[in-house]
This record gives C-alpha cells, sequence and structure tokens, in this order.
C-alpha cells in the first residue's frame, strides 16, 4: 500500500508539468494573423493609407486594436472571435462584423465612398483661383433645426475629398464673397467639380 500511495504523487507533478506545456500551444494556435483591406466599391483597389479599428465583441473590457494599411492591406493578430471593424479614408467610413478562427484570414471593407476635386473660377473659361480660397463640404439634407452639418473642411484651392456616396453641398469662400453648388459622388468614381465664384 505505501509503494501504490508514492507511485501516483509522483504522476501527479508530471500530469500538472503537461497541462503547462500545452497551455502556451494551445493559446497560439488561438491568434492568427488576419488581413484587412477597404475599398471604395467592390472590385475595387485596395486603398493605401486606410485606418482600421478592430473590436472584439461581447467582451466587457476588449481592447481596440489599430493599424493602418500597408500597400493596400492590414495585418493584425487577433484571437478566435467575433470582432467588429471599422474601417476610415478621407471623410468616409464603414464597418463589417468578421469571425475569426474557422473562417477566411482576409476581409474587405467596402466604403461605399468616391471622390472629388473642388476648383473656384471667377467667371466662364477664366483660370482656376488659387489663393485665399477655403472649402466646406455641408450635408444636402437640414437637420430639425433646418441647419446643414459639416463634413469636411479645407483651406486648399483645389482640395480633394473622399465622401460616401450621396449628394452634398461644397461652399467656396474668397474674402466676403461666397457661393454653394450642389454635388454628386458615386461610388467608386472621381469627379473634378469646377464652381464659379458671382
Amino acid at each position: 500500500m505505501p509503494f501504490m500511495l508514492l507511485k501516483a504523487s509522483l504522476r501527479m507533478p508530471v500530469v500538472a508539468l503537461a497541462l503547462l506545456l500545452a497551455a502556451p500551444a494551445a493559446l497560439a494556435q488561438e491568434v492568427q494573423n488576419v488581413s484587412l483591406t477597404a475599398v471604395v466599391t467592390p472590385g475595387a483597389k485596395p486603398l493605401p493609407d486606410a485606418l482600421f479599428t478592430v473590436t472584439k465583441l461581447g467582451a466587457a473590457d476588449a481592447a481596440r486594436v489599430e493599424a493602418k494599411s500597408v500597400e493596400g492591406a492590414a495585418v493584425v493578430k487577433l484571437a478566435a472571435g467575433r470582432y467588429r471593424v471599422v474601417a476610415r479614408y478621407g471623410h468616409s467610413r464603414a464597418e463589417k462584423e468578421i469571425q475569426v478562427g474557422g473562417g477566411p484570414a482576409s476581409h474587405e471593407v467596402n466604403l461605399n465612398a468616391g471622390s472629388v476635386v473642388m476648383r473656384l473660377i471667377q467667371h466662364v473659361g477664366g483660370p482656376v483661383l488659387r489663393q485665399n480660397v477655403a472649402w466646406r463640404i455641408l450635408t444636402f439634407g437640414r437637420d430639425a433645426q433646418g441647419q446643414r452639418q459639416l463634413i469636411a473642411s479645407s483651406g486648399e484651392a483645389q482640395p480633394k475629398f473622399t465622401l460616401p456616396e450621396g449628394f452634398y453641398v461644397a461652399q467656396a469662400t474668397m474674402g466676403t464673397r461666397k457661393v454653394r453648388h450642389t454635388i454628386e459622388v458615386d461610388s467608386g468614381m472621381s469627379y473634378k467639380y469646377t464652381v464659379i465664384l458671382q
């Protein structure tokens, strides 16, 4: 009987040691590289310098992972689970829920956005004004108080804005003179708008 007790007591540390060695290996298997890309429309080329924020769902104290695409893709290390991915580029934003583990390791977020370049002239056929010009992009619709909301602004004479698809009001200011023009943004398209300062 004493021999049997000694034999059992010697086996217990061996089992515990085996569990300790197996735990890190199991944890390592749960983490994988996940590739994230953002596009302005399905089938378009992945955007460079897109920003991603990844948050695990269902976790009260979930930490956020932030990444920036390099050559069109951002790679993050994530444990198995479900996540919300928020992609930002220019003034466009979109989000998507993804599953890590047992699914694809690459995920694409569609921003459904387009770009516009704004230019200002004083009269038809005149040169583009390149100094003392400021631009504001406003919502086409008005809020409950009858006001349009500011979406983007720039002090450049010919700024480029990347915006979600839809209609907007572009406002140009030069000194005390101001003009507004309705513009349309189409997903995956790039337009140049020339506004006459009247």
